[in-house]
């Protein structure tokens, strides 16, 4: 009988992806890929197996769960079309981190900007009109 470990090893041969990649396209966290990789975990939970159905259609739901079966459906994709759609998922894949990263730069970009117009003792909250710095007031004695 097939392991998690076997099986997982065995999909990323016949989708041709790493680890971290097959995680990002099913959804699920790296670890429990890689939990499933090193042994720590024996078997692929229903969750994941479904995760994967949903990306991967072409294996077989029973040999995910049980190793039993044939790993691929019957019904497979034309090796063409399947390589198309892996590329677009991994397109969609990068797409999506880049706008995290985006979205956490511009989130950085903007408390810096804060930041820096404090410093500048600009009054954001008011019209945006730079006030006047404070003045020292020297008495003619001085």
């Amino acid at each position: 009988m097939l392991t998690g470990q076997n099986k997982i090893n065995l999909i990323l041969d016949h989708v041709g992806i790493k680890a971290p990649t097959f995680a990002k396209h099913v959804g699920v966290k790296y670890q429990r890929i890689l939990d499933i990789q090193n042994g720590k975990v024996k078997n692929i939970s229903a969750e994941v197996a479904s995760r994967i159905i949903d990306v991967y259609p072409q294996f077989n739901i029973e040999w995910l769960l049980t190793g039993e079966g044939e790993m691929l459906n019957s019904e497979t994709k034309e090796p063409n079309s399947n390589e198309e759609d892996m590329q677009m998922k991994e397109l969609i894949a990068a797409f999506r981190e880049n706008r995290e990263m985006l979205a956490e730069a511009l989130d950085q970009n903007s408390r810096l900007i804060g930041v820096i117009e404090r410093m500048q003792g600009i009054d954001r909250s008011a019209t945006g009109v730079q006030k006047s710095p404070p003045h020292v007031f020297r008495t003619e004695t001085e």
